[in-house]
């Protein structure tokens, strides 16, 4: 009891002998998270770094996407004091100690929704769906609380306003539901909270390379299945060619008719006869590579060379084969004179 009263008191007195400017007005601070984030220096620097990566997202952000920011902002500040609860109102190093986590969450979240590349800067966007869990399932406690599955997606989108970007930012977004829904059929632009059913499911978007011709990105769908052990995953590479606003085709590479299918075709046969067995590849195993390696949906454009992104259970087996790079140097015989070269 005494130790605890003269940590207690330590505290407030640091809390007199330290008032420090934070990003909202401390002379009106009333709850102790208030008091200490205007009372302890470090706490104090902390709030106005994060006061500054909010304002560097909204700064960035495309119009549509401010509201979602600025709402997501207001519950984070509301979730301080339950995050971070005091014991009866009473300010303790506990209390500072949560604070101080909880900032540091908060800035390192914030910075990583912003990426740039060359002078074009991306802002991700997310959205949780969540759907009821049907009677039975085996996450649910009973058929009174049957709990729910969810997915977790987030997508960048870029502030850019030429028509250029604009049609880029809503096909990132179609790609990531695509890779969502069921089957990969096609969608209409919403996001169905049916894609939850049943599953615990986390999309998420990088950016590859980014060039005045074209930018690619990978969208990763990972999702487990209630009462599953096992973690289901796939990829969709989106190569998008951004004065035609389309995603990328073969013949703004290759030149026709080349015959760049067979140089890379025979690579890939060559990497998973070596890596899976020779005998234990299908008959058929040329004509599936050459219609696999035809869609620039499993192309990775990448400085070393082109890289074929394989899915699971194609070939054998649920856990796919190495992707294989073939080097541009290689491939520069069938190369489009046009084609921007990545770098």
């Amino acid at each position: 009891m005494i130790a605890t009263l003269i940590r207690i008191t330590c505290v407030t007195l640091l809390l007199a002998a330290t008032a420090h400017a934070a990003s909202f007005d401390c002379a009106k601070a009333k709850t102790p998270q208030e008091k200490a984030i205007c009372g302890f220096r470090d706490l104090s620097e902390a709030d106005d770094r994060m006061a500054a990566a909010y304002q560097e997202v909204v700064n960035a952000a495309p119009d549509a996407m401010v509201a979602q920011i600025r709402n997501d902002q207001v519950i984070w500040i509301h979730g301080l004091a339950v995050n971070c609860p005091s014991d009866g109102g009473v300010l303790s190093q506990q209390l500072v100690d949560c604070l101080r986590d909880y900032y540091v969450s908060r800035i390192d979240n914030l910075r990583r929704l912003i990426y740039r590349s060359g002078n074009v800067t991306f802002v991700w966007r997310s959205i949780t769906l969540t759907q009821k869990n049907e009677p039975g399932d085996p996450e649910s406690d009973d058929d009174a609380n049957p709990g729910y599955g969810t997915l977790d997606a987030s997508w960048p989108q870029t502030k850019g306003s030429s028509p250029e970007w604009q049609t880029w930012n809503t096909a990132i977004e179609r790609a990531s539901q695509k890779i969502a829904a069921p089957n990969r059929r096609a969608v209409d632009g919403k996001w169905d909270p049916e894609w939850a059913a049943g599953m615990e499911g986390f999309v998420n978007t990088s950016i590859g390379l980014v060039n005045p011709q074209w930018i690619s990105a990978t969208v990763e769908y990972n999702w487990t299945g209630h009462g599953a052990f096992r973690q289901n995953q796939s990829t969709l590479q989106l190569n998008w060619m951004l004065q035609e606003k389309r995603e990328m085709r073969a013949e703004d590479v290759f030149h026709p008719n080349s015959g760049w299918e067979h140089a890379v075709e025979n690579r890939c046969a060559q990497q998973l006869a070596k890596e899976l067995g020779e005998e234990n590849l299908p008959k058929n195993i040329h004509k599936q590579l050459r219609e696999f390696i035809a869609d620039p949906e499993n192309w990775k454009l990448e400085p070393a060379g082109l890289t074929i992104v394989y899915q699971p259970y194609y070939i054998v087996g649920r856990i796919p084969p190495d992707p294989i790079t073939v080097p541009w140097h290689e491939l520069q015989p069938y190369l489009q004179p046009s084609f921007v070269l990545p770098k």
